[in-house]
């Protein structure tokens, strides 16, 4: 059994730099994913450390407050999987939130949960020795073989959860929306472009909000509210574990700062101070205010190209926009995801660089959970995505053919009569009329001239269009049988009925412009499908058995009629070959048939059952081209089953 078949639930996980976050969907339902919580929290600070005594491993908020806690580690994702210290926090921490997530009867597992797990957008681009970041890092995490799971870069999380969550609706979707993610250590913009399409275009930079935490340390070891300043230094130098404690600290008067109404920011005497206790000896005190932020943000950074953070910023946002201008694009929505959106001078920044009203600037209602529900709506969307390609292709390699076969009687019967009719109604009649008024020479050239008479209504637009409109009155049922199957499929994966519904272009005047008559040369691929249908009428008809019976039947009913006249001598002892030879004076002829005497001979069920058959076994000897006609359909349905199916699948919730 396929392991997918047993998954019932989907982990979107959010290990964040700073923060880390769980959601949960559920595949079966089509409902909201659901925040989980790490040790009573929805969102975990990224720390691990040891317990001092019981050497066990802790995580979160427990890591940073218990006092003694060995070997803490803070804000550990990196790119450089290549450092041991970093690769052991990562697989620790995710290894723990994972099993408490387990043992808290919060995730099931048993090889019923898939799991999701977020990484920045430049990760995949990235090279790892001889494959990318990306697969490194998904194999640093893979600590169970029997535990699906999958890195998705954050930008597909961060496109799912406002196409999902309903920040962006499917009608801004269709312009250009820009989705970006800021998080702790980079800065993602994810650019979706119309909803053909859930791959979007995406890149990411190391431009995160961290860079912010620092700058303030840095500006709170040199605030007067921190008189021990140089053993605060030494102590840092020491105790890393105590540096990541003052580090998040920071982070804590940031996040503080920001959480005040815009006017009180603009306060310069609000401070916002985080104090905390080294040793019970020195008291290290956090401080975020209006001139530390803007002192943070304007000052030029090493680690940033000797550009402030503000004008990195500033940069990409422009450079996205030159990009998008390049390629005569334009935003109508752009959404900001992360924790750090939260900082109100990012709106006033992106306002700067899109001034255009017409452009959406907006956060998340959400912003710190937006990533991890979005990887939970990924991973499901791409577990029900491929079982739904998966069941669209079964149908289309065992279901499709067979109803190709099953209606291709219908086709025969439709053809036959189309081909019986106008045969005895246009070609037969006006044959015998052209005949009766001698413009036919003798009964044996009747042959010839009612072959002709037939030739030119197949190739006729008459009769090119009676035989084209056979073939639609047949596909309808076709195409209603496929769409009432696939709808089968549709409500499976919650899609609307119809959703898969296939119409292939079928258009009379491109079939007539584009055919030649005895070739397959056509101008639509359904065109094909119709010009082999011509050419088995055409076989059929003019290759010799199926008008057998027009000449034997109605000539035979002509001769019968002569020979019965009373001329007297005129016939007397004539063959019947010399009448099927004799060139007849017009009076003979008129007095023999008469228009209305043709219409009831043309009418004669028994004439038309017999062509039928006729025509009927013809076609049937022709099985080759009928193959050929079932294949070339059920290819064409195949193909525009499969691109429909590609369209629509974004669709999936």
């Amino acid at each position: 059994m396929n392991m997918q078949s047993n998954i019932v639930e989907v982990i979107g996980f959010d290990l964040g730099h700073g923060e880390t976050a769980v959601a949960k969907a559920n595949m079966r339902e089509n409902v909201e994913p659901k925040m989980l919580e790490i040790f009573g929290k929805k969102s975990q600070v990224t720390a691990i450390g040891r317990h001092p005594k019981t050497e066990s491993i802790m995580i979160g908020e427990m890591a940073t407050t218990l006092e003694g806690v060995e070997n803490l580690d803070v804000c550990f994702k990196t790119s450089a999987l290549n450092d041991p210290q970093a690769r052991r926090s990562i697989r620790a921490f995710f290894q723990t939130c994972y099993k408490h997530l387990v043992h808290t009867h919060q995730v099931r597992g048993n090889g019923e949960t898939y799991l999701a797990v977020g990484c920045p957008s430049a990760w995949k681009n990235m090279s790892y020795q001889d494959h990318t970041l990306l697969k490194e890092y998904q194999h640093l995490l893979s600590f169970d073989n029997t535990l699906p799971l999958k890195v998705i870069p954050e930008s597909r999380a961060a496109f799912m959860q406002a196409r999902e969550g309903g920040a962006v609706t499917i009608n801004e979707l269709k312009a250009t929306v820009l989705v970006i993610d800021l998080g702790s250590s980079t800065t993602d913009i994810t650019r979706v472009k119309g909803t053909s399409s859930i791959t979007p275009y995406d890149f990411g930079i190391p431009l995160g909000a961290s860079v912010i935490d620092y700058g303030i340390l840095w500006h709170s070891l040199s605030s007067p509210l921190n008189s021990d300043r140089d053993e605060l230094i030494k102590l840092f130098e020491k105790r890393a574990d105590l540096k990541a404690k003052a580090l998040l600290a920071c982070r804590e008067a940031k996040e503080k700062f920001f959480r005040h109404p815009p006017d009180m920011r603009e306060d310069p005497d609000l401070k916002v101070i985080i104090p905390i206790d080294f040793q019970y000896v020195f008291t290290f005190r956090a401080v975020a205010s209006r001139a530390v932020i803007r002192k943070i943000l304007s000052k030029p950074l090493r680690e940033l190209g000797n550009r402030s953070w503000e004008k990195q910023f500033s940069q990409l946002l422009e450079w996205t926009r030159q990009k998008l201008e390049k390629e005569g694009d334009a935003p109508s929505v752009i959404l900001f995801t992360g924790g750090a959106s939260r900082m109100d001078f990012i709106i006033r920044i992106a306002r700067k660089i899109f001034p255009e009203k017409n452009i959406r600037i907006t956060v998340d209602d959400e912003p710190a959970y937006a990533i991890a529900k979005g990887l939970a709506y990924v991973g499901r969307w791409d577990l029900r995505t491929t079982e739904f390609m998966d069941a669209v292709d079964r149908f289309c390699q065992e279901e499709i053919p067979a109803i190709v076969s099953e209606y291709e009687t219908h086709l025969l019967d439709r053809l036959v009569t189309v081909l019986a009719e106008n045969i005895l109604n246009f070609a037969l009649k006006q044959g015998i009329i052209d005949w009766m008024e001698q413009r036919v020479r003798a009964l044996e050239d009747l042959d010839s001239h009612v072959e002709t008479l037939v030739k030119q209504w197949i190739k006729s637009e008459q009769g090119m269009r009676a035989i084209f409109d056979a073939c639609k009155v047949w596909f309808k049922p076709i195409l209603r049988e496929i769409t009432g199957r696939t709808d089968q499929i549709c409500r499976k994966y919650f899609l609307e009925a119809g959703s898969l519904h296939i119409n292939p272009t079928l258009k009379f005047e491109d079939f007539k412009v584009g055919m030649k008559v005895g070739s397959l040369d056509f101008v639509e691929s359904a065109g094909i499908i119709v010009g082999i249908i011509v050419s088995i009428a055409i076989a059929s008809v003019l290759g010799g058995s199926g008008i057998a019976l027009v000449y034997s039947g109605p000539v035979g009913w002509l001769v019968g009629l002569i020979v019965a006249l009373p001329f007297g001598g005129f016939l007397a002892g004539r063959t019947e070959k010399f009448i099927r030879r004799a060139d007849l004076p017009r009076a003979v002829r008129q007095t023999v048939v008469s228009k209305h005497a043709i219409e009831n001979k043309i009418k004669d069920r028994g004439i038309r059952a017999e062509l039928e058959d006729e025509i009927r076994t013809a076609v049937m000897n022709s099985r080759s081209d009928l193959d050929k006609m079932v294949e070339n359909l059920t290819a064409e349905l195949q193909r525009e089953l499969h691109k429909k199916a590609n369209d629509v699948r974004i669709l999936i919730p």
